[in-house]
């Protein structure tokens, strides 16, 4: 089974994430739930 930590660090993220400071990232994750913040696809 796959565990939330084996996601998060898998997922790459949208270029304006990525240059978004780490810590304004967290605040986004904390607000919006981490959840609310990917979409999935087949690769």
């Amino acid at each position: 089974m796959t565990t939330i930590k084996q996601v998060k660090d898998f997922w790459d993220k949208q270029p304006w994430f990525d240059a978004m400071p780490e810590d304004m990232f967290k605040v986004l994750e904390k607000k919006l739930g981490w959840h609310t913040l990917i979409t999935c696809g087949l690769s």
